[in-house]
């Protein structure tokens, strides 16, 4: 400069780039799909926790059967080789 002082910009007087860049419309977008990708996994875990814990409830097909849209009586099932034994325990003290 002709007095010889050197201006120095403070802070404010300096672009910031990279937070211009991070309020565009396309990085914006690109933060979406990328919740969107983290949710959508996050819930394919959830559905495979869920199936784990219903095939132990009840059989495998019979939890096909209703998620097909069959109605829950026709999925009972009649066998005349299955017996079942009810027993009452008594504690006598």
């Amino acid at each position: 400069m002709a007095d010889g002082k050197e201006k120095v910009l403070s802070p404010p007087f300096i672009p910031n780039c990279w937070h211009t860049a991070n309020t565009t419309p396309l990085f914006q977008e690109q933060t979406k799909s990328k919740k969107l990708e983290d949710s959508i996994r996050k819930l394919d875990q959830e559905m495979k926790r869920t199936d784990q814990l219903l095939y132990q409830m009840i059989p495998k097909q019979v939890a096909d059967r209703l998620r097909s849209g069959e109605p829950s009586v026709s999925t009972c099932e009649v066998s005349e080789h299955i017996q079942a034994l009810h027993q009452r325990h008594y504690v006598i003290a």
